[in-house]
């Protein structure tokens, strides 16, 4: 069995993720879903949050907030398909406000930013 698969992610707009990733973890409507190769097929509805996954080994998690969409899994490929999330958003970790560092990686939340 390979230490990989093949996981693509599409907007609207665009495929923004082809990649062979050794896990993905991805944000189903009933908690998050934690994928590795040879999983068990399946089709899922996404819910708001972030799309994580690591690329070949020893590389950084990279992530993708998601607003909806669905995905299917197969043993030897993670096809999502995705609405990004945007907009101005406050940062939310543990109920507080991010720090503006993590704003410069893509963390995204529901709760609109205050006026």
């Amino acid at each position: 069995m390979s230490d990989t698969f093949q996981l693509e992610i599409v907007t609207p707009e665009k495929k923004v993720v082809d990649t062979a990733a050794e896990e993905v973890q991805i944000p189903g409507k009933n908690g998050y879903l934690g994928i590795l190769p040879g999983h068990a097929p399946l089709i899922t509805e996404l819910a708001v949050g972030e799309i994580t996954f690591r690329e070949k080994s020893g590389s950084n998690e990279q992530r993708l907030a998601v607003a909806w969409g669905f995905a299917e899994v197969l043993p030897d490929k993670v096809t999502v398909l995705a609405k990004r999330r945007s907009g101005r958003r406050r940062l939310m970790w543990n109920g507080r406000a991010r720090p503006k560092s993590a704003r410069n990686r893509g963390w995204r939340a529901a709760i609109p930013q205050s006026t």
